[in-house]
């Protein structure tokens, strides 16, 4: 699955989910609605914290490609309240889930432990891999510029856990477009 099919298969069910009337913006709430719209464009959705940052990962059923989202937050401890006030949110910036008269940034002023993320969610916030910072970091230490040939002369692959592995290669991947 491309990437552009998968964002393809996120404006269907952000289309879907339109004209919704939205009362409680809960992961009670949003999750079930959004889960059924995601069956019908066989795609799913799973949520994971890593380092300073809630990812939320849309991945198609049978196929290996894969969009992270990523809420960057301040917060040194995460209790369960924090962590479903982030996936929500999350989820509303995804599928764009806004009540009508509100407007989201407004909502994030409104909420004070969440206020300093008021800027919406891009592919380019995406942070790289722990490994590949690591390259990115000796590389600029040497004075060179990184570039993706650079990194991957730079990385061991064949030392990683399989995930690490698959991280690195997707974002080194999306470092071509």
């Amino acid at each position: 699955m491309s990437m552009k099919l998968i964002y393809h298969k996120i404006s269907e069910i952000q289309k879907n989910l339109m004209g919704e009337k939205i009362e409680d913006y809960s992961l009670n709430t949003l999750i079930p609605l959004i889960f059924k719209e995601c069956q019908k464009q066989n795609i799913m959705f799973f949520f994971n914290f890593i380092e300073n940052a809630c990812v939320l990962n849309i991945r198609g059923t049978s196929e290996e490609m894969e969009l992270n989202v990523r809420y960057h937050h301040n917060y040194t401890e995460i209790t369960p309240e924090i962590s479903e006030r982030i996936e929500s949110r999350l989820l509303q910036n995804t599928f764009l889930l806004v009540s009508k008269g509100i407007l989201l940034e407004d909502a994030v002023e409104n909420e004070p432990e969440i206020h300093e993320h008021k800027k919406r969610i891009h592919e380019s916030d995406l942070v790289p891999p722990r490994a590949i910072r690591a390259a990115m970091e000796d590389i600029e230490k040497r004075g060179e510029t990184p570039t993706r040939k650079l990194i991957e002369k730079e990385l061991h692959l064949d030392k990683m856990s399989t995930d690490n592995k698959r991280l690195c290669i997707a974002f080194l991947r999306s470092m071509e477009d």
